[in-house]
């Protein structure tokens, strides 16, 4: 899953660079892609994509996101999946040490896009109707994503202050 992930990242990379060229800032274009996956979902009904947003954030698939950290884990990317308590304001939490991701945009020069890399994830959780607030900045070199079945998206500060979006908190 991560390795499709670092394959995505590198097209958009490789796109950055070309918009770049044609003097678009890499603000726009980070709005322009939170804009393209806006769209990508636009025509899936609302109650199926809230339908999906329930199942993922369940119990029933705690089990295969606990996997699927393992296995990330395994790969180089130590990853934990937590469920959350009663007392807890999340369903579920995701926690990654040494993101990968970053080290990749480092080592290709991209770090100019690190503020922003998380972006897919949040617009995918405004799709699909739950909440999602990460509690940690990617420099302290832990990503920490909390999930609630409840809730509004916070955006991280830095993908907020590109957005055009309105209605966005």
């Amino acid at each position: 899953m991560y390795d499709s992930l670092l394959v995505l990242n590198s097209k958009m990379m490789a796109l950055k660079k070309g918009m770049i060229a044609e003097g678009i800032g890499l603000e726009e274009f980070v709005n322009l892609q939170i804009e393209i996956l806006r769209k990508q979902t636009d025509n899936i009904p609302k109650v199926i994509k809230k339908f999906m947003g329930s199942l993922y954030l369940s119990r029933i698939v705690r089990p295969l996101l606990k996997r699927v950290g393992r296995s990330a884990s395994h790969n180089g990317w130590p990853t934990q999946v937590i469920d959350g308590k009663k007392s807890d304001d999340f369903n579920m939490k995701i926690c990654t040490r040494d993101c990968q991701m970053v080290n990749f945009m480092k080592s290709v020069g991209e770090d100019d896009l690190i503020p922003y890399c998380s972006f897919a994830d949040f617009t995918n959780a405004e799709s699909m109707g739950f909440g999602l607030k990460q509690t940690t900045t990617i420099d302290s070199g832990v990503c920490t994503f909390c999930f609630s079945k409840k809730g509004k998206v916070q955006w991280p500060d830095a993908v907020q202050r590109v957005m055009k979006y309105k209605g966005v908190d």
